[in-house]
């Protein structure tokens, strides 16, 4: 299975995704922003980052950038809820700077799934299942 970090300032969104995650046998470790989730990848680099556009001390776009500069060979997703800034227009910016998948927020978790098997390869993830809330 993949080690995954999930880097999300929302307690809801990070615990749900890596409840549905670890069930699939992964590995899974959170951050609360982008700081401390950018430090944690430097220390202990996993196969595959999740991470939500809009965080506090560094955003998503800002984390894409870093990590795909430092660890090209890393996978990532990134999430977005939208916000202020039109959702699709942030989500198409953080596929220009190297996101592997962008989906929109709230997450449904058949493309969650997808996406993650795409990425990882995990034929034990299915196509569909409970949304994250």
């Amino acid at each position: 299975m993949a080690r995954i970090l999930i880097i999300d300032d929302d307690d809801l969104i990070r615990t749900s995704v890596s409840r549905l995650l670890r069930v699939k046998g992964h590995d899974v470790d959170v951050a609360e922003n982008g700081e401390v989730g950018v430090e944690k990848f430097r220390k202990d680099p996993v196969e595959l980052v999740i991470t939500d556009i809009f965080l506090p001390k560094k955003d998503g776009l800002e984390i894409i950038t870093e990590l795909r500069a430092d660890f090209p060979e890393v996978k990532i997703i990134a999430l977005s809820g939208g916000g202020l800034i039109d959702e699709e227009s942030v989500l198409r910016s953080a596929r220009g700077l190297g996101a592997n998948h962008c989906l929109p927020k709230p997450v449904k978790s058949a493309d969650l799934f997808a996406a993650v098997k795409d990425l990882v390869g995990d034929d034990t993830l299915p196509t569909s299942g409970p949304d994250p809330e």
